[in-house]
């Protein structure tokens, strides 16, 4: 955990959120805009469907809640899948435990809550690769424009779980002709899913699921970083498919439309891949999708300029 020490005493704090399925990032702002502390903690998606899902909620948020130890004036979440019948319970759940009223909490999705750290509504195009991937664009009028985002079913090139995918079954096509695979890419993914024979890798494909092939994003990134040529071509292949994502978006938005790409499957090898495929538009630094908060707080004084922001 990640905190300053001797924090001074505020009485106007913001506390933002970003909730995801492998963990919540969380921060506390001061008006300026200024984080004065960090943190991360367990995992909270949108879903809420059961009973053992707002059971989770509420102790998720006790302990964040004891964590913090500091009163605050107002929350803004970007959660990941956010389910409009989860909104109702998010909010009261959020006001209810740090004591601010239903006017001061905004709950809203993670790709608003990323936008807001790179763009202000109509300045640029977001394409954030996490599990899945998305272009994502905010007009001046509030209009979401997005290509991609489909699901693992119908698309998310590029994304985590499309690495993964890719990169085992590069593997499995070599032992499909016969030949037991060697190699960087069979090393790495190896060590993530504890053997490569069929019988033992069935079970763990299809027990994990998306979640499961989504982790092996990493190792295909240091296969890469050792030449290995199967796992340089599937990371070719993801940066350019994220610069297909962008093109697309972009022809929907103003000539020279700035983009960003962000999200933890978006490795340095990628970047470069995209950004070599996209030579023409300007492709700005990513963000910390936290950093997005104080520009959705419900407190106008806590939004700083965008010039402040990148300061």
């Amino acid at each position: 955990m990640n905190r300053t020490l001797n924090l001074p005493l505020e009485t106007n704090l913001l506390l933002g959120l970003d909730a995801g399925g492998s963990s919540t990032k969380w921060g506390l702002f001061r008006q300026d805009g200024t984080l004065l502390r960090q943190g991360r903690a367990e995992a909270l998606t949108g879903h809420l469907f059961s009973s053992s899902d707002t059971d989770h909620l509420q102790r998720f948020l006790a302990q964040l809640h004891a964590e913090l130890q500091t009163p605050v004036a107002a929350v803004v979440a970007g959660v990941s899948g956010l389910q409009m019948g989860a909104l109702p319970l998010l909010r009261a759940a959020l006001s209810e435990t740090f004591s601010v009223p239903d006017s001061r909490i905004r709950v809203t999705d993670d790709m608003e809550l990323a936008y807001a750290a790179h763009f202000l509504p109509g300045e640029g195009v977001l394409v954030y690769a996490g599990t899945g991937s998305i272009a994502y664009h905010r007009t001046r009028a509030g209009e979401v424009l997005r290509a991609g985002g489909h699901g693992f079913l119908l698309g998310d090139e590029g994304g985590a779980f499309w690495q993964g995918q890719r990169a085992l079954k590069a593997v499995l096509n070599v032992q499909d002709a016969g030949v037991v695979p060697t190699g960087p890419l069979a090393r790495e993914l190896e060590a993530v899913t504890g053997s490569l024979a069929w019988p033992y890798l069935r079970r763990w494909v299809y027990e994990g699921g998306r979640g499961a092939l989504a982790t092996l994003a990493p190792a295909l990134y240091r296969a890469a970083l050792l030449n290995d040529p199967a796992a340089l071509d599937v990371t070719r292949r993801a940066g350019a498919a994220l610069a297909t994502l962008a093109r697309t978006l972009l022809s929907r938005c103003p000539p020279g439309t700035p983009l960003t790409l962000c999200g933890g499957a978006a490795n340095d090898l990628i970047r470069a891949e995209f950004s070599a495929a996209l030579p023409e538009v300007v492709t700005l630094l990513p963000r910390m999708p936290l950093l997005g908060a104080p520009r959705l707080s419900p407190l106008s004084h806590l939004s700083p300029s965008l010039e402040e922001s990148r300061a």
